[in-house]
């Protein structure tokens, strides 16, 4: 029980940071309005990625070290930007409006 709060404090945090920064270098895009669960799940996802990312790198870090967090944060932006441009291409016009 304990290691799914983690995770999902963990999730919010990635997913909360990697938001602020997207919007910052996408500010027009229709995922900076992402909220709630979506946050948490989009942290998961990033820290997923961040530590495929870290693996493919060499590197084998725990989850709350600085670059397992860093590698989370980038993890969740590369989501974000891979969606937006998804989004924009018209790849998910079927899941998305």
């Amino acid at each position: 029980m304990l290691s799914i709060l983690g995770w999902i404090i963990y999730g919010f945090f990635v997913g909360t940071v990697a938001k602020v920064v997207f919007s910052y270098a996408f500010p027009a895009s229709k995922f900076n309005d992402i909220e709630g669960l979506y946050v948490i799940l989009l942290g998961a996802f990033g820290s997923y990625v961040g530590g495929a990312i870290n693996f493919i790198l060499g590197n084998s870090a725990l989850l709350l070290s600085t670059s397992g967090l860093g590698m989370g944060i980038l993890g969740a932006v590369v989501a974000l930007a891979v969606l937006h441009f998804a989004h924009t291409k018209g790849y998910l016009d079927k899941w998305i409006n």
